[in-house]
């Protein structure tokens, strides 16, 4: 040890310790003894060179306690009831008590007398026992625990680290070499010992009965230490008892567990006696094996346990609220308990999540009892706090970590504490705006990590909003609840709370305020808070959306006018309508984004200021860009809503134009690693992997409703008027380039759906990009003859309108000629319904695009040159309707240069 020699010193004590031979079983002679007083006055002497050879001195102690708990049994018999191999042994003890050396002789003369084979397990024990309690004074094993206290600081962690191995060991019931003998014990013989048998083999594993002797004495040298090291010491000390301790407090044998959770709560009673210095959280990390036990343990009888050690904890060391105090002992200091409040309304917390319905309601009554203590303070005249000093630990340090205690409640299973903890969390929310107790701001410090905004900077936002945001962001993390009434009452109690703390009075006008450069500031400031409310709290609720599996999954809707001549329409499936009904997606999406939208206009009458509109249009792009169609569907929907039924026409600028134009026309993108329709050579970017709508399905539901909306908002004169006719011709070539997607999709993928979904009912399966395809060149067909009507356009926009219709009909003749001309050249038998229809709602559009031609005036007919030599390949159609409308138009059009070219001769 001194020499710094590890494997001299532990060949010696583990060779000193093989000699005793304790916990073999055998019988111990006078050398065996010898060695245990040699091991007992090293352990003594020398404990401070000891280092890892600690534990065979330690597995000497438990078996030299065990053997002193025999004797003290034995001592209880009658005399007569002694064995006969005790009475020889005391015999010959006697005899030779008066000799002060021991000859090989005498160790003979006693086994003979004690024959070893003549004995049960249970008379060499008691032989045993007596052998020890003869050598070795009573006392000795207590000094070496207690002489703990006075070894270093480097000594005492190899001394702690070595009983906590081994009482690991006694506990899992590993002792001896691993598949020994030494750890075999004959059922029959049993002698007392914390072990059962093992069956008829030997070696097999044992169902053992835990021994927690070490774990008695890790309580005992822990008290002797604490007050004498210094925090910073006992601190690292304590990290390896609370781990031995967590550790046992988690062990199957419930029994086990109480004992750890027992030894826990003595120690945690000793050490809050002891004052919380200045800025250090001593008390949290001492506390802290009870937030991993509570969160990670399986026995009710362990919870139960920690939860009433806390409710002694707050009892005795808690905040002084009532004159019962007085009843307790002088002892007990009142208010010490500072930094392990977090952890106790963490455990208290936690139980609102546990399955056992006692243990959920035991720790709410903790949780509402300190809030009820709470309340009462609050009551107090403002001059009876500052006499008494009694402004609340809890509220002013541990605000925030209250707030979480409650919200473990509110997303818990059971909807009665919910609903409860919702009506506490309201009361809470009062304490931030009474200005008679005001809250700390340092309260909000362990919260800025987990928010996307920073919540330090009081120039920007509301300076109570680092307290105000582990609300709100509990309640939208609330909002997606299993239990429908639950995400309700949370969704409504967000929005009031938003409208009633972040908005000015109602007396405020912003044009009254404008000159005064202190009410500008806190307008602004107020904006901006609300700003962060809705990029932290707001639009992160919508993630509920996608973690609902229903919702993922679910069948979007189509456009009322949607044909489907591929596949059947869809129907109701297999949902019923009470599930649907408790679909997310169904029940809080669209109050969600109705409150967000009514926020969002209230901000514009009372700031004046449309910046929260950005925000809901964010909003509306989270939605569109989700891998659930049901849901992009939902947000477009609800998208022309807000564009023409809540906010006003004169609020809708051009860069909202622009915003709403780019959302709309990604949604008309296929989803896969294929884009380009322009690839027709097959290569390797054909050969790419499966496409992304291929596993997001509710993705083909986008296309066509993205269409409509984009179609209802071009066709009516207001808004096309409002969005200008760029964005009109942005959104009109981009539903163009959607329909070459489509079919290019189609065509590549061979996408005729009976193939693609072969395994599906015809009525569930996804519309077919054929089928999108062909809604789009309905709207395309009703947006070019709007087009072509237009009036005063000017030489610049003129020629990007003819370029867009000439390119519009173009494609749309070329692919009738290319449908009608494959269907006419396959036999009757292979003609398949959907090509047949195809082909039919293709020739109607062909048809209404000529009729519609057909009716322009002369003047907006003659400016469409290109429209002529166009018409001559549609002669070559097999349909005489369409042959016909072509006629009639081309005839118009050479009458109408004939009189033309006769005007301009006879002027």
């Amino acid at each position: 040890g001194l020499c710094g020699n590890d494997t001299a010193r532990g060949a010696f004590v583990h060779a000193l310790y093989m000699f005793t031979r304790l916990g073999t079983g055998r019988l111990l002679d006078t050398r065996n003894i010898r060695c245990v007083q040699a091991l007992l006055r090293v352990a003594r002497e020398d404990g401070e060179l000891l280092g890892d050879t600690w534990e065979y001195v330690f597995k000497a102690l438990t078996e030299i306690t065990r053997l002193r708990q025999v004797y003290d049994e034995l001592s209880r018999q009658e005399r007569g009831r002694t064995s006969r191999h005790i009475r020889s042994y005391l015999n010959v003890h006697h005899d030779d008590s008066d000799s002060s050396d021991v000859s090989d002789d005498d160790n003979d003369k006693h086994n003979k007398l004690t024959d070893e084979d003549e004995m049960d397990r249970r008379a060499i024990d008691e032989v045993n026992a007596l052998a020890l309690y003869e050598a070795i004074p009573e006392g000795t094993v207590d000094k070496i625990y207690h002489r703990s206290s006075l070894l270093s600081n480097a000594g005492v962690k190899d001394f702690i680290f070595q009983l906590c191995r081994v009482s690991r060991m006694e506990i899992s019931g590993y002792g001896g070499h691993v598949g020994s003998r030494a750890n075999y014990v004959d059922g029959e013989k049993l002698s007392g010992r914390s072990i059962t048998t093992r069956g008829n083999d030997p070696l097999a594993p044992c169902k053992h009965q835990p021994i927690i002797y070490s774990l008695q004495q890790i309580v005992e040298v822990t008290h002797y230490n604490m007050e004498s090291r210094s925090r910073l010491a006992f601190s690292e000390i304590w990290s390896t008892v609370a781990a031995h301790l967590t550790s046992t407090a988690l062990h199957s044998n419930p029994a086990v567990a109480l004992y750890a959770v027992d030894s826990l709560r003595q120690l945690s009673l000793q050490f809050l006696h002891r004052e919380e210095l200045g800025m250090f959280e001593f008390q949290r990390k001492f506390l802290k094996p009870y937030e991993v036990v509570m969160e990670k343990s399986t026995h009710s009888s362990t919870k139960e346990l920690l939860l009433n050690s806390v409710e002694q904890m707050v009892l005795m060391f808690g905040e002084s609220n009532t004159n019962a105090d007085t009843k307790l002992k002088s002892s007990v200091k009142r208010g010490t308990l500072r930094s392990g409040w977090k952890s106790v309304l963490v455990v208290v917390g936690l139980a609102g999540r546990d399955a056992d319905d006692g243990i959920a309601k035991l720790g709410f009554k903790n949780l509402h009892g300190l809030l009820i203590s709470c309340m009462v303070k609050k009551e107090r005249s403002s001059d009876e706090a500052k006499l008494n000093g009694c402004t609340s630990i809890l509220m002013n340090e541990h605000f925030v970590d209250l707030i979480d205690a409650l919200f473990m409640y509110v997303s818990g299973p059971r909807e009665d504490l919910s609903m409860f903890a919702v009506v506490q969390l309201v009361d809470m929310s009062h304490w931030i705006t009474d200005e008679a107790y005001p809250l700390s701001i340092s309260s909000s410090r362990s919260i800025s990590a987990g928010a996307n905004v920073d919540l330090s900077s009081d120039d920007i936002c509301s300076p109570n909003l680092g307290l105000w945001w582990p609300i709100l962001l509990g309640l939208s993390r609330n909002v997606g609840h299993a239990n429908v009434s639950v995400r309700e009452k949370c969704l409504e109690v967000l929005v009031d709370m938003v409208n009633q703390n972040f908005f000015p009075p109602a007396k405020f006008s912003p044009l009254e305020s404008s000159s005064d450069s202190v009410a500008e500031m806190k307008n602004y400031s107020k904006l901006q808070t609300l700003r962060f409310i809705f990029k932290g709290v707001l639009i992160p609720t919508l993630e509920h959306a996608e973690m609902d599996a229903s919702t993922l999954f679910a069948t979007p809707e189509l456009p009322e006018d949607f044909v489907r001549f591929v596949s059947l329409p869809n129907s109701s499936g297999g949902i019923s309508n009470e599930q649907a009904q408790n679909n997310w997606l169904n029940s809080t999406l669209d109050p969600l984004l109705d409150s967000c939208i009514s926020i969002c206009l209230r901000s514009i009458d009372v700031f004046g200021s449309d910046d929260l509109i950005e925000e809901i249009l964010s909003m509306f792009n989270n939605c569109l860009v989700s891998d659930s169609g049901a849901l992009a569907v939902k947000g477009l929907r609800r998208l022309n809503l807000f564009l023409t039924r809540d906010l006003p026409r004169e609020k809708i600028t051009c860069d909202t134009w622009a915003t709403v134009s780019h959302m709309c026309l990604r949604c008309l993108a296929v989803r896969s690693g294929i884009y380009a329709a322009e690839d027709e050579d097959g290569g390797d970017d054909a050969a790419y992997a499966a496409p992304e709508e291929d596993v997001f399905i509710g993705r083909r539901y986008i296309a066509s409703n993205a269409t409509m909306i984009i179609g209802n908002l071009l066709i009516d004169n207001l808004y096309a008027t409002s969005m200008g006719l760029n964005w009109y011709l942005f959104l009109t070539t981009g539903i163009g380039r959607g329909i070459k997607e489509w079919e290019a999709a189609a065509a590549r993928d061979g996408d005729d759906n009976s193939t693609a979904f072969a395994n599906e009912e015809p009525s569930s399966r996804p519309p077919s990009h054929l089928e999108n395809a062909l809604y789009g060149r309905q709207w395309i067909v009703r947006l070019m003859l709007c087009l072509a009507a237009k009036d005063d356009l000017q030489e610049g926009p003129q020629q990007t309108v003819q370029q867009l219709l000439k390119e519009e009909t173009q494609s749309l003749l070329s692919i009738f000629l290319e449908k009608e001309s494959a269907l006419g050249s396959l036999p009757v038998n292979e003609k398949v319904a959907w090509h047949v229809a195809e082909v039919g709602h293709i020739t109607n559009l062909v048809f209404s695009l000529l009729d519609g031609y057909n009716q322009l005036d002369e003047d907006r007919l003659f400016s469409l040159p290109w429209l002529c030599p166009m018409l001559s390949s549609l002669t070559l159609s097999n349909n005489k309707v369409v042959r016909t409308c072509v006629h009639n138009l081309v005839s118009r059009l050479f009458e109408g240069r004939g009189s033309s070219s006769e005007k301009k001769t006879k002027e």
